[in-house]
């Protein structure tokens, strides 16, 4: 099934909020970014590791050729580059770090903080990935068809619900003790979802047990999208 995002608006919203979260974690105007991300590149069939977005000093690394006979070209790319931060899908940053271990390599180039998202990434493989790149690595939880967004705080690791970006309700909690992410979306009017079931879990933060709130938003310790086992 096909969603539809409001041409124009959408995107531009998405990014911006985005920017505010990372804000979080060291990201300002004019920062240099290294991205690996499914998108980064155009085509596989041009074989290219990395591409140069100048809109945007941005070094766009295709994970499609993360491999151990390659990664040399993603480090050899990264080296030059030298990127204030590091956007990465989790299981690619991953990925990445285990190359890179494996070969006897050790992270030399400061980063203000690895940015990891949106797929699940527990606390332990979050430190891994700050225990070998040397940096903070900021979480955050979001959708494709652009209905929620949540991030870490700038001091805290829970995840806290953007109200300015759509409204956040929860299911009844399962076993387990996790809750179903209802969403609805507030800038998309070409295709507005209306208390729109995702099929993700979270394990809800308690101020009693987890400490006081960042934000006086809905917060969440750990998120599980789709059939994912509930981080902890």
């Amino acid at each position: 099934m096909g969603f539809y995002l409001q041409k124009g608006v959408s995107r531009a919203k998405d990014q911006a909020f985005l920017e505010t979260l990372w804000r979080r974690a060291g990201y300002f105007d004019g920062a240099r970014l290294a991205v690996i991300h499914r998108d980064a590149t155009q085509s596989k069939s041009q074989d290219q590791v990395a591409t140069y977005d100048a809109t945007r000093s941005w070094l766009n690394l295709s994970p499609d050729y993360l491999t151990a006979q390659r990664w040399p070209e993603y480090l050899e790319a990264l080296e030059k580059f030298k990127p204030d931060l590091l956007h990465a899908h989790p299981s690619a940053a991953l990925q990445l770090a285990e190359y890179l271990e494996a070969g006897g390599h050790i992270w030399r180039l400061p980063l203000r903080g690895l940015l990891c998202g949106p797929e699940g990434l527990t606390l332990p493989q979050k430190r891994i990935l700050e225990r070998f790149f040397h940096c903070r690595v900021y979480r955050w939880y979001g959708l494709s068809e652009q209905v929620l967004l949540a991030g870490e705080g700038a001091i805290s690791e829970l995840l806290y619900f953007f109200p300015q970006y759509g409204l956040v309700e929860f299911g009844r909690a399962n076993a387990q003790g996790a809750c179903e992410v209802i969403g609805t979306s507030f800038h998309n009017l070409a295709m507005p979802l209306i208390r729109y079931r995702t099929g993700d879990y979270v394990q809800l933060a308690d101020p009693k047990t987890d400490g006081d709130l960042e934000f006086p938003w809905p917060a969440a310790k750990s998120v599980a999208t789709r059939d994912q086992v509930i981080p902890v």
